[in-house]
């Protein structure tokens, strides 16, 4: 049985918190900006997964591992969104008004990338017997998991579900006034790849890496220029 533990337990480990300063570095807005529009959300994705794997005998397959994947994976997006000028083709003042829009963009697309396995591949039970689903909230009982044998892949589309639990309706609201950056996140979360464009690649690349990283790879890369 695994003890369930609250966002900023779980979130306090060395490598965690180098996560997180690794994301604050990549935006530029106030502190207090920051924790609205990212911590918060990633609070509540903490919560979520709390100490479940990333995946069953392959990345991340440590307790605590989808977590750290995650964290890692929204560092990755957020450094590689810097590569990137977008939306595509519009004018340069266009791309500087909208910047802050489609980081947003990209870092909610990451986040919930992979939430929907704690739906959809794990089963999460309680002590009591009953069973446990993220948008519970935080469990109330020690819990245990175990992989659910001949699952779908369903993960990819459960995210736009999920996003309603973690990102703050105040920040879709705001990217509703950037109509392209909030189409390609909500076809993103749908896993529609075909239709969200840039932001999908950047995740996908994102999600690569840290993939590599943990296969074998050194994870020191990431703070790299």
């Amino acid at each position: 049985w695994i003890t369930p533990f609250t966002a900023s337990e779980l979130l306090t480990s060395e490598l965690r918190q180098k996560y997180l300063n690794l994301l604050w570095q990549q935006v530029s807005m106030t502190q207090d900006m920051f924790n609205e529009l990212y911590k918060k959300p990633i609070e509540r994705y903490a919560e979520m997964v709390q100490l479940l794997p990333a995946s069953e005998s392959h990345h991340h397959s440590h307790l605590g591992g989808m977590l750290d994947h995650g964290l890692e994976v929204l560092s990755f997006s957020a450094k590689l969104r810097q590569s990137y000028v977008l939306p595509q083709n519009a004018a340069p003042e266009e791309q500087s008004k909208q910047r802050d829009a489609w980081t947003a963009a990209v870092i909610y697309a990451a986040l919930v990338h992979d939430i929907g396995k704690v739906i959809v591949d794990i089963e999460i039970q309680l002590k009591d017997g009953s069973r446990w689903f993220p948008w519970l909230g935080v469990p109330t009982q020690p819990y245990k998991f175990k992989y659910i044998k001949g699952r779908d892949y369903l993960h990819p589309v459960m995210g736009s579900f999920l996003a309603n639990y973690l990102i703050p309706k105040e920040a879709f609201a705001w990217l509703a006034e950037y109509p392209e950056a909030f189409s390609s996140l909500m076809y993103a979360m749908a896993d529609h790849k075909d239709k969200s464009g840039l932001l999908s690649e950047i995740v996908q690349k994102a999600d690569q890496n840290s993939v590599t990283l943990a296969l074998g790879g050194d994870v020191s890369k990431l703070t790299q220029k």
